[in-house]
């Protein structure tokens, strides 16, 4: 999960520089949305869908194979 966190800390870095760059959004706002907290709340949830997303695929996938 470390290497994650790394990962998305660096997206909304990104994310929010551009868009207070582009005049979106005030400073404030993206020193909150790059807080720590923020940062692993987020990757968390992401790690969370992406289970989902997996478990769900899995389940798709084996429904197939008995239908074909």
């Amino acid at each position: 999960m470390d290497e994650a966190i790394v990962f998305v800390r660096i997206a909304l870095y990104m994310i929010a520089g551009r868009l207070v760059a582009g005049g979106w959004l005030p400073q404030d706002v993206a020193d909150q949305i790059t807080h720590p907290a923020m940062v692993e709340a987020l990757t968390g949830a992401l790690i969370g869908l992406g289970a989902l997303a997996w478990y769900w695929a899995s389940k798709a996938r084996r429904a197939l194979r008995l239908v074909f």
